[in-house]
């Protein structure tokens, strides 16, 4: 989530990061759109609520947010649609005038692209990282990267792979300048 800059740019690429996440999840996406929908908005919503209000600004403190026994759906809705972020509180607003089913639905769906960072070592791995894309281009001398997920964690992984990839291809291209080659 330390990708997201703050300020204007921050709304869209929180979406960047909740479309990818989810889209990861082809079969939810195919078997209940609206759920996809509201998925993306939930997750949008919670990475600016983590990157503002809460201490653990990570993909695994987000899922501990979405998973807080304390609170039920509605009252995490709730504390977002009063929270001082205007975009947070519109989502939080919106999802609050779904049907308990498609919230249900949201919630369930962007629990299932976030349980990667139920595996302790990951979820450790996601907090104390301070890995930024950008930061390739900041190299004096030219670097490889190679992203190598064993087979038999590869359906697990998919979410985090794909965010992975896409954020470093995304990372790398932002901030390129015209006399840079960059291979893929």
């Amino acid at each position: 989530l330390m990708e997201i800059p703050r300020g204007v740019e921050e709304l869209s690429e929180a979406e960047r990061i909740a479309h990818v996440l989810v889209g990861a999840n082809e079969r939810e996406k195919h078997e209940g759109l609206v759920y996809w929908q509201a998925a993306e908005k939930l997750l949008t919503a919670s990475f600016l609520y983590v990157l503002h209000y809460e201490k653990r600004k990570s993909l695994p403190g987000t899922r501990t947010l979405l998973t807080n026994p304390a609170r039920n759906r509605r009252e995490l809705l709730g504390g977002m649609a009063s929270c001082g972020h205007k975009q947070i509180r519109e989502i939080a607003r919106e999802l609050l005038s779904m049907s308990d089913g498609v919230v249900g639905g949201a919630f369930t769906t962007a629990l299932n692209v976030l349980a990667f960072c139920a595996d302790p070592l990951i979820a450790d791995m996601l907090d104390r990282s301070d890995f930024v894309a950008s930061d390739l281009n900041q190299l004096d001398t030219p670097l490889s990267v190679y992203l190598s997920i064993p087979e038999r964690h590869m359906t697990r992984l998919n979410a985090l792979a794909r965010l992975l990839t896409n954020t470093l291809v995304s990372g790398v291209c932002k901030s390129l300048k015209h006399s840079q080659n960059v291979l893929f």
